[in-house]
């Protein structure tokens, strides 16, 4: 379910600020753990579509939520703290899956052979001097 997957990201955004001893205001009503979350929801699962995010937050998950144009504000101010979190977890995911080997297709191939038909006069020789290239070798990759 996506409530689920939503809880699972606030838990681990909350922990990884806890983890950085985030400091916050006291007196906000949507904490800055909740901006990134949104954010990051909105990102995975509404296509980058904020209020659709937030929408869904306050149907679903959180009792309170705040306005986009407050939305925005908070997360242009939290976006060093955004890039450091997303840079934790991708070395925590390198260093879980610790394969350092990627496969890149770079093997070229021809799709189009250059074939030439040869042109016979009207007197039913062949003339090899004539030629019609019929397509062009193209090769992809």
């Amino acid at each position: 379910m996506l409530q689920d997957k939503v809880i699972a990201i606030y838990c681990l955004i909350e922990d990884l600020l806890k983890g950085m001893n985030h400091n916050e205001h006291n007196n906000r009503i949507f904490t800055d753990s909740q901006i990134i979350t949104a954010a990051l929801v909105s990102a995975l699962y509404f296509r980058g579509n904020q209020p659709l995010a937030l929408d869904y937050m306050h149907s679903h998950i959180f009792n309170d939520v705040i306005k986009k144009s407050g939305f925005t504000k908070r997360l242009h101010k939290l976006k060093e703290t955004l890039m450091f979190i997303l840079l934790r977890i991708d070395r925590a995911f390198k260093y879980i899956c610790c394969e350092m080997e990627y496969i890149i297709d770079s093997f070229p191939t021809k799709i189009c052979h250059n074939k030439g038909l040869t042109v016979a006069n009207s007197s039913g020789t062949k003339n090899t001097g004539d030629i019609m290239p019929t397509s062009r070798n193209i090769s992809m990759g």
